[in-house]
């Protein structure tokens, strides 16, 4: 839990067994990313912190949920997250985009022209697999 005012409930895909709720805090998405960079050089050093990264996301829609408080999927980012979008190799609008078909291409469209990506960074494999198909099939 959180000792910070709640902002968001987070539910999970439910992938591992049921959905759970999650408490998300204003901080919550800010100290997501700090550990997953401390991680990624721990674990990848030869990584550049210049290079960009490819990340394939499909923003969920935002629901009302008791108390006027926002439920969304633990994986979905709100507006202010984008200020802190400058790795990734798209423009932060398109991790608005509600639709996995027109995000994929959005990012495809940007990652492809760009020399300097270093990883790729995906919610699920299987997103990413449909990404390579797609790539596969244009």
């Amino acid at each position: 839990m959180t000792t910070e005012k709640v902002s968001r409930w987070n539910f999970t895909s439910g992938t591992t067994g049921k959905s759970k709720m999650i408490p998300q805090d204003e901080y919550y998405v800010e100290k997501i990313f700090i550990l997953k960079e401390a991680l990624l050089h721990d674990v990848y050093p030869q990584l550049n912190p210049m290079q960009s990264e490819l990340r394939d996301h499909c923003n969920s829609q935002l629901r009302k949920g008791g108390g006027g408080i926002s439920v969304k999927a633990a994986t979905a980012l709100d507006d202010y997250i984008t200020r802190d979008m400058i790795i990734y190799s798209s423009p932060s609008a398109a991790f608005m985009i509600g639709t996995e078909y027109e995000a994929s291409n959005i990012y495809l469209l940007f990652t492809l022209r760009d020399k300097n990506v270093g990883s790729v960074s995906v919610t699920f494999v299987s997103l990413f697999v449909d990404v390579m198909k797609f790539l596969e099939s244009n």
